[in-house]
């Protein structure tokens, strides 16, 4: 394990284990509050979301400046030229949505339909919607503060002697897990319920019927996202305590409970995109864990007997409504001429793009006709962000997401077996896979587990067999 030199300069570790522990606290709330507040997708919550996230940037710059007279700082994400690099990537992000929101080229008034041109450089990022561009710059200000702090407080995870450590991880990904499973334990008795209400008391404009919701998500597939982007690195959670577990130990078993009814919650919520996904993370998931070695037979046929009751039982409850959405002749629901239209966006706008935010309101003008759908997202995140960022800011996001990989298989973090980081990447992967044909990255409660994870993978050092 790396260890990490001290001295008799360092700050009183007090004040430092003060603000580890808000942050903790913070990020705990924030875990629990998001997918509840019907999935962090109304102006409240997304502003109490960006409160939180604040207050975790707060408390990292207290935890900065406190370290600040040591000569050899307490382990931080910024002491190396990869992690340096994309702490000016975020920089460079958040200056590109600054920039565009500061130099639109437009106000688009709602009320009207229209838009309001203003004066801008046409050489700089610029926006066709202000409002809907500043709106992502404060949200995505909050994110970047929460995946440093929740990086700074991952590496902070260390024995008296310096040695790194993953009770913290640890802790994260447990509270993610049985948080997720209780939405998961509720969207399948709401969904059997009947109820066309989410949490049973409140009604939906949008996706008003029982079957389209699930649980506090107005969109199944929503549902499905978030699951599915949990799940995986629980079970890397528990693999890793059943391979450290002492004679006897059994703490980490209850952990796999919950990556079963995460399971079961995204093939029942009657997500095609969901239940795809889902055998594909099941299918990696379950070849890394076989490649381990680390698994007697007795603990890999007890693996499998458990995921084969769980898709039993999801089967059994969702099959009968499930069986005639995957017979749709045309997949993707329509969708195609949608995509035909986008397409069009990204010849227009190659370089800079509509400006980040600024798809729903700058669609309207590609319409055919004032009734065509009109989709307040595309059902496909990778064309959107680039219809929306343009290949400038889409290479800084690309960019940005390839140092959080690389640095995952680099020394200097917390040492973890390969199969620990690879299960984390499974995690990521199908969420990236499934914004291919929807809109995970464009919801808030997504979002944040996207970046707390990415967070946890970044704080890794994947060494050793797999």
């Amino acid at each position: 394990m790396p260890r990490l030199h001290s001295d008799s300069s360092n700050p009183p570790t007090r004040p430092l284990a003060w603000l580890d522990a808000a942050t903790e606290g913070v990020l705990a709330l924030m875990i629990i509050f998001s997918p509840w507040a019907f999935g962090t997708t109304q102006p409240w919550a997304i502003a109490c979301m960006n409160t939180g996230g604040y207050l975790l940037g707060g408390l990292l710059i207290g935890k900065w400046f406190l370290r600040r007279p040591s000569a050899t700082p307490a382990p931080s994400l910024l002491h190396s030229a990869w992690t340096k690099t994309l702490f000016t990537l975020t920089l460079a992000v958040l200056a590109y949505i600054l920039v565009a929101a500061l130099n639109a080229e437009f106000i688009y008034l709602p009320a009207e339909w229209r838009q309001e041109p203003r004066p801008h450089v046409k050489w700089l990022p610029h926006s066709l919607d202000r409002d809907a561009t500043w709106a992502v710059f404060w949200n995505w200000l909050a994110l970047a503060n929460v995946f440093w702090a929740v990086g700074d407080w991952l590496m902070g995870d260390r024995t008296p002697e310096g040695i790194l450590r993953t009770r913290r991880l640890r802790r994260m990904i447990g509270l993610l897990a049985a948080n997720a499973a209780l939405v998961a334990l509720e969207g399948i008795i709401q969904r059997h319920s009947g109820t066309a209400k989410l949490l049973w008391f409140m009604p939906t404009r949008d996706n008003p019927s029982a079957s389209a919701q699930f649980g506090p998500y107005a969109y199944r597939s929503n549902a499905a996202q978030f699951f599915n982007l949990i799940w995986p690195a629980a079970l890397a959670v528990w693999w890793l305590g059943h391979t450290r577990a002492k004679a006897g130990a059994q703490a980490h078993q209850w952990l796999l409970p919950c990556v079963m009814l995460l399971m079961a919650g995204s093939l029942v919520s009657l997500s095609r995109g969901g239940v795809a996904v889902t055998i594909l993370q099941l299918a990696a998931c379950g070849f890394l864990l076989v490649t381990s070695g680390s698994f007697s037979r007795g603990a890999r046929g007890g693996l499998a007997l458990g995921l084969a009751a769980t898709l039993g039982a999801a089967a059994f409850f969702g099959w009968e409504q499930l069986a005639p959405r995957l017979e749709m002749k045309d997949p993707l629901s329509g969708r195609s001429e949608t995509y035909e239209l986008a397409a069009r966006m990204t010849d227009d706008y190659p370089w800079f793009g509509t400006g980040p935010g600024a798809f729903r309101s700058v669609f309207q003008f590609y319409r055919n006709s004032p009734d065509d759908y009109w989709p307040g997202q595309l059902h496909n995140d990778w064309l959107e962000y680039l219809i929306t960022f343009g290949r400038v800011g889409g290479g800084l996001l690309l960019a940005a997401f390839f140092m959080v990989l690389v640095r995952a298989f680099r020394p200097g973090g917390v040492r973890v077996p390969w199969t620990f980081a690879a299960l984390f990447g499974t995690a990521l992967g199908g969420c990236l896979l499934h914004a291919r044909f929807d809109f995970p990255l464009q919801i808030y409660s997504i979002q944040f587990v996207f970046v707390i994870l990415c967070a946890g993978l970044f704080s890794l050092s994947a060494a050793g067999k797999k």
